[in-house]
């Protein structure tokens, strides 16, 4: 959270409201009380269970909850700033009353720069609820990223599978997302986050719940309801999220794939994604207490694993990286551990999407099941390398920066694969070399300057508006997948020339 964002929370959120002026504020007296109480249930009882807060250049608070917890959040440090309202002008329309004036931050006694606001509350029911608080510039709501447009010729839909541990072959729960071409225009758009999922989101990465609950107001380009495109088979391309992500998490990646013709499946982890999907509306939420999860964070502390990981991110000599890798692998069995059990699940998912093309009237014979990528961010990239050498039906294979953790270091890849390392400074990126040539097929290495290890997500993009981010990734893997699943005659260096930041090495 920024400091500004904090500090304008504390002025504009606390201290003793006080309505003066010309019009009666019958409305925010109650929540002036409850704030000059510090009166947590009265600050619930203030707000209704949607209402929003909009605050200047910052991201919206959303829902009673994530509003109380704001609440709780800046009292926990005891703020002697005070506020005033000045109200001036009331309008009732049907069911809202609104109400229009300037706040005033008082600091030290003294008065600072005037700012607008607005209140709209429930004007039909007895106990008059806040349902949007705004201030500062009252246009201000643009301040929301929109997801970008895709740029192929189909529309979106989206839906979610779900299974119990006992409708699998391994005994594990498996939930995967499903992003498909549709023909149909016209539908209702689903919103980027659910209120469950941004809440366990935020949790799980150990965030107050207030500081990402605006996820839930951004629109997708996915439609609900709506049935694959008719007339052919698609292209399957399977991801696997990072460590502790969950599979919603490259969403602006997935449409773009989808609207080129591809069915795009991200898979969730038992025990190690931040969540699992069961439907749109219900998740499984995880844990970094999970035991499972955090004996394999705590894996990788060590300085004799830090000089091997330096070695790989920094060392030039082939034999030495080869050799660090070894003894990586050897260092961290919980990981490579990891690595064959979403590899397992993946090959499930593979399973269950036969039998979807035989007999789901969503997708039924839509999925080209001769035709799969993979693709994954770090852990996640690690089961992409993995799959690319055991399991025959895959075609082709990116790993987005992870170190390659599993079995690929005693073994060759034997599919067309892309590695794509970040590089936050220097020269400081991960080396490939000893997968790079021993791979029977060809093997690309592209180098992204400016990117860190948690940029390939669409969190740069919804937090900071990141766009050029997002229009990178998108390019260069669905380059790859065009040139190597649809055989399309496509140059991958024309693709790096259109981004300085963009560096094919092979």
């Amino acid at each position: 959270m920024k400091t500004g964002l904090l500090l304008i929370l504390i002025l504009i959120l606390l201290g003793n409201l006080a309505a003066n002026g010309q019009y009666k504020s019958f409305s925010i007296e109650k929540l002036q009380k409850a704030e000059a109480e510090k009166d947590i249930n009265m600050i619930g009882n203030s707000f209704s269970n949607e209402a929003i807060i909009y605050l200047p250049d910052s991201h919206p608070i959303v829902g009673k909850k994530a509003i109380g917890a704001l609440y709780e959040f800046v009292w926990a440090r005891d703020p002697k700033e005070q506020s005033k309202y000045i109200v001036d002008s009331v309008a009732n329309n049907q069911n809202i009353r609104t109400e229009f004036g300037n706040y005033i931050p008082i600091k030290d006694g003294q008065q600072n720069d005037t700012l607008p606001f607005y209140a709209k509350f429930e004007n039909s029911q007895k106990v008059k609820r806040i349902i949007e608080l705004n201030f500062g510039d009252l246009g201000h709501q643009n301040y929301l990223t929109q997801l970008p447009a895709p740029t192929g010729g189909y529309n979106i839909g989206q839906s979610i599978y779900f299974y119990e541990k006992n409708q699998t072959s391994t005994n594990r729960y498996l939930s995967f997302q499903v992003w498909f071409p549709t023909e149909q225009k016209f539908g209702k758009e689903f919103k980027y986050r659910g209120p469950q999922v941004a809440e366990a989101a935020a949790n799980f990465l150990g965030w107050p719940i207030f500081s990402n609950s605006f996820v839930t107001l951004i629109e997708t380009n996915s439609l609900r309801n709506v049935k694959v495109a008719s007339g052919k088979k698609f292209p399957v391309l399977i991801y696997n999220h990072g460590y502790g992500g969950f599979s919603g998490v490259y969403q602006t990646v997935f449409e773009e794939l989808a609207s080129h013709g591809y069915i795009v499946v991200s898979v969730g982890h038992q025990d190690e994604s931040a969540l699992l999907m069961v439907d749109h509306e219900i998740i499984i939420p995880n844990s970094t207490d999970n035991h499972f999860y955090a004996r394999r964070s705590a894996e990788l502390n060590g300085r004799r694993i830090n000089e091997l990981q330096s070695t790989i991110l920094n060392s030039d000599n082939k034999r030495d990286v080869r050799e660090a890798y070894q003894e990586l692998v050897r260092r961290s069995p919980l990981h490579k551990e990891s690595v064959e059990l979403w590899t397992s699940d993946t090959k499930e998912t593979i399973k269950k999407l036969e039998y979807i093309n035989q007999h789901d009237t969503r997708l039924k014979g839509t999925l080209d099941l001769n035709n799969i990528g993979v693709f994954g961010h770090s852990v996640g990239g690690a089961t992409a390398g993995e799959l690319s050498f055991s399991c025959q039906q895959i075609k082709a294979g990116i790993n987005l920066d992870g170190f390659q953790f599993g079995n690929l270091i005693d073994n060759e890849l034997s599919v067309p694969f892309l590695f794509v390392s970040s590089n936050s400074s220097g020269n400081t990126y991960l080396r490939v070399t000893p997968f790079a040539e021993s791979s029977k097929n060809t093997c690309h290495h592209a180098v992204i300057n400016g990117f860190t290890h948690d940029t390939f997500s669409d969190l740069p993009l919804i937090m900071n508006g990141n766009v050029r981010a997002v229009n990178i990734q998108r390019s260069m893997i669905l380059g790859f997948f065009d040139k190597y699943i649809k055989e399309k005659s496509i140059q991958l260096e024309l693709i790096s020339g259109q981004y300085s930041e963009l560096i094919l090495l092979r």
